[in-house]
């Protein structure tokens, strides 16, 4: 069976949660620890081991949150098409499923609504194939990251829209309304 890194980090990681919970478990603190319900306390600390998309001292922040609510755009540059003028809105809401976000804007994706994959680091990210003959090609891709120092999204989107070796790269970044 081939395992590729992310496979093998999440069942260490699965492995390192299980282990930690089985030697809380003897401890009656557990039941009451501010930790719960989304992470479990550390033995012999006051810490907190959250769970996947949460933060936080007590893991009570899901790692969503700092993506959530109406985002300004400026700086958009793209190497191969025109950008867009700075204040373009995109808006960003929770969904149900806590590892997704919807992502709704006009004319700045390639489609006015995506539902984004949360990645386990705090980042969103999208990718889409086409399949071009008897290749998978990616046709479009996003990377949004938090940028904490500026309290600022940063956005870099790939765009292969001919389905062919050109691809056109666009940055911008975003800011809270």
């Amino acid at each position: 069976m081939k395992y590729n890194q992310y496979s093998i980090a999440t069942v260490l990681f699965s492995c390192i949660l299980f282990s930690i919970s089985i030697l809380s478990c003897s401890d009656n603190a557990v039941e009451s620890s501010p930790c719960l319900p989304n992470g479990i306390p550390i033995p012999g600390s006051d810490d907190c081991l959250c769970s996947i998309y949460y933060e936080g001292e007590f893991c009570e922040i899901e790692i969503r949150e700092k993506f959530i609510g109406r985002w300004i755009g400026y700086g958009h540059s793209c190497s191969h098409k025109d950008s867009l003028p700075d204040g373009f809105i995109v808006d960003f809401t929770k969904l149900t499923d806590i590892s997704k976000v919807r992502i709704e804007s006009q004319g700045v994706f390639n489609k006015d609504i995506i539902i984004s994959n949360v990645v386990d680091l705090g980042f969103l990210n999208y990718e889409e194939y086409e399949t071009v003959g008897s290749k998978v090609v990616k046709a479009f891709a996003f990377d949004i990251i938090y940028d904490q120092t500026l309290d600022e999204l940063s956005v870099t989107i790939s765009d292969n829209e001919d389905l062919d070796d050109m691809v056109d790269s666009c940055t911008f970044r975003l800011s809270k309304e």
